[in-house]
């Protein structure tokens, strides 16, 4: 049974035509997987596009009978192309939901958590099931419990044999988060009547768009290992991963361990790349082209860091949080966290404005390891064009003097560390140079930072 091939139709855009699907997504047409169920004997196909419930109130799925209010394939006689009507999906997790125009079913409150239940005819050997979802991607993990009779007792968790995983997309449809994640199951080891399978979103701000779910009575392997790539974009686009076989062109669902891969960070204007973070080898971790032998999944996310303010604000201020008007919260005077630190301020120092703290953020002043001078601990941007960073000195809090006040004297020294953090920010460590010893009695020394923006 040869059940990888790209798909010649979407998989599963919630409520939306196949034609306006291809006009909003045509990344998802391009690489779906759409095992060939055709002709197979004991083989179904449930495909999810539609959202009936956003939320399902099914405390304990494993054990009670499954509620009226849950998602159910299009039935054929509706123009679906299911052959499994029977198996549902519930989104159990968090009850703060909305169910988007795509539509899909999206929480920026809680996490997402689901739970997809299949009462198949026969013994099914192998289980492929994929989703499409749009913003925070879904967590990597995800698990199937199976009863040997209907009712019977309860086993698992099983975890899934292979992955597959594709990240692309663009600015107006969640920018580096529009993803599709794949699972396989082999459990043709495995006596099965009835089963669920569980799985959430990695975060907040999910959005699921539809999921497909293919069962067979036989296995062949059709996924591998996954290139998880990602980047750190908040709500706009900072850039993005592209990923092929070497020698090739385009990304994979998935990849043969063996397989040699290239990934490349692409960075979008007024961005730029600095770092990856996951199981890249170290001494290639600034190097924006990658070239990696698979040995099971990889993880790999590409930091950018902005270059302007402008840059930043785009992606890091999001509309919503003043009902679609983020001009209030993106002023550069604004402080919408109330936590001190103005716009300006946080993008300096790579602050999170619309989370309710980031002490990160806040440079910590301290002495040296002899006690004998100031130090002042800070993050700076470090590709920015348009910040500059000066750091002054004072006895008497009055009169301030920094290294180019035009008096030719050397007040502070700098270490800025060689290392990117993995949020994109770069440590810079600043030492008076006065010895505090020296100062008459009564002095109180000071150290200020001083941000200026183009």
């Amino acid at each position: 049974m040869q059940l990888r091939k790209l798909a010649s139709v979407a998989i599963a855009l919630m409520g939306v035509s196949a034609a306006d699907s291809y006009a909003l997504s045509e990344f998802f047409w391009q690489n779906s997987c759409w095992p060939g169920f055709e002709g197979e004997p004991d083989s179904e196909v449930a495909i999810f596009d539609r959202v009936q419930h956003g939320y399902t109130e099914w405390e304990n799925p494993f054990l009670t009978p499954v509620p009226s209010d849950v998602n159910t394939p299009t039935p054929a006689a509706d123009g679906g192309q299911s052959t499994n009507e029977d198996a549902v999906l519930a989104q159990i997790g968090t009850d703060a939901v909305r169910v988007t125009g795509h539509p899909g079913i999206y929480s920026n409150e809680g996490v997402l958590s689901f739970v997809v239940y299949d009462n198949p005819s026969y013994n099914p050997g192998q289980v492929i099931f994929q989703v499409n979802t749009v913003g925070r991607l879904p967590a990597t993990e995800a698990v199937i419990y199976y009863r040997e009779v209907e009712n019977g007792e309860l086993f698992g968790p099983v975890p899934y044999t292979h992955v597959g995983f594709l990240m692309g997309g663009d600015s107006n449809t969640g920018g580096g988060g529009q993803g599709i994640m794949a699972w396989e199951w082999d459990l043709s080891a495995y006596n099965v009547a009835e089963y669920y399978i569980a799985f959430e979103a990695s975060g907040t701000s999910m959005s699921l768009w539809g999921a497909t779910l293919d069962t067979w009575v036989g296995y062949s392997a059709e996924l591998a290992s996954a290139l998880f790539v990602s980047t750190n974009t908040s709500f706009g686009n900072r850039g993005s991963v592209d990923h092929h076989l070497s020698g090739e062109t385009y990304a994979s669902l998935t990849y043969e361990d063996g397989d040699t891969v290239v990934l490349e960070a692409v960075a979008e204007p007024g961005w730029a790349f600095v770092r990856w973070v996951g199981n890249v080898p170290e001494a290639d971790v600034t190097n924006p082209t990658l070239t990696m032998t698979v040995d099971g999944s990889i993880t790999a996310e590409a930091i950018f860091a902005p270059m302007t303010y402008d840059a930043w604000a785009s992606d890091i201020i999001l509309p919503a949080f003043t009902g679609g008007n983020p001009v209030v919260n993106g002023a550069r005077d604004a402080d919408p966290n109330q936590n001190g630190l103005i716009n300006v301020l946080e993008y300096a120092f790579g602050g999170l404005p619309e989370e309710w703290s980031s002490p990160e953020a806040l440079p910590v002043a301290g002495v040296s390891e002899d006690g004998k001078h100031l130090t002042l601990t800070y993050r700076r941007q470090p590709v920015a064009t348009d910040l500059e960073y000066t750091v002054l000195v004072s006895n008497d809090m009055t009169v301030w003097n920094h290294n180019t006040d035009g008096s030719g004297q050397i007040y502070t020294t700098s270490e800025i560390s060689p290392t990117i953090n993995e949020d994109g920010t770069q440590n810079v460590i600043v030492t008076d140079m006065t010895d505090l010893s020296t100062l008459p009695a009564g002095t109180v020394r000071q150290m200020r930072l001083q941000i200026s923006l183009d």
